[in-house]
């Protein structure tokens, strides 16, 4: 864990939570620690909040500016510093497959913007990359690839055996 006795002007979206649930640091980290689509948390110790941020949602411990206003009243910020950086690496263009030309196992879906698709696989521990291709007109086509088996499903996803053409990222 890292923690900064100020608070980043970009945090993240906040997680679904009762804020005033926590009433310790180690009990609000515990519970972060549980949730993979949690990156930290803002706390004022004075005041006993928590906000719960989730990853992938602005906070990004590499470029975080800070808020000086923030320093000193009591305001803290406490982050996971694995789950603070996404880093993705272009991997070429092009439709994603197998060295026999096979596409991967994944999951599909329209109506995600890159930045987006890239986020719905770093909440995820089987999704091994992405597949995005922009679309002209609308909304793109996103697939979450995983290592060749079908996981328990994914609410509003599909699930297909093959890849959709586009760029090709995978998380470093």
């Amino acid at each position: 864990w890292a923690m900064r006795a100020a608070l980043p002007h970009r945090g993240g979206d906040t997680l679904p939570a009762n804020r005033y649930g926590w009433t310790r640091v180690d009990k609000m980290r515990q519970w972060c620690e549980d949730r993979r689509e949690c990156v930290g948390f803002a706390y004022h110790a004075g005041l006993a909040l928590f906000y719960p941020k989730r990853r992938g949602s602005g906070f990004e411990a590499a470029t975080a500016t800070w808020d000086a206003s923030a320093s000193g009243s009591g305001w803290q910020f406490h982050y996971l510093e694995e789950r603070a950086t996404t880093t993705y690496a272009e991997l070429g263009a092009g439709a994603c497959v197998d060295s026999s030309g096979r596409p991967p196992a994944g999951y599909f879906q329209s109506a995600l913007d890159r930045v987006a698709c890239r986020r719905e696989c770093s909440f995820r521990d089987w999704c091994g990359g992405v597949d995005f291709r922009a679309a002209a007109i609308g909304p793109g086509r996103c697939t979450l690839h995983t290592s060749g088996r079908q996981t328990d499903g994914i609410e509003g996803w599909e699930f297909r055996g093959g890849g959709n053409g586009g760029d090709i990222v995978a998380p470093d």
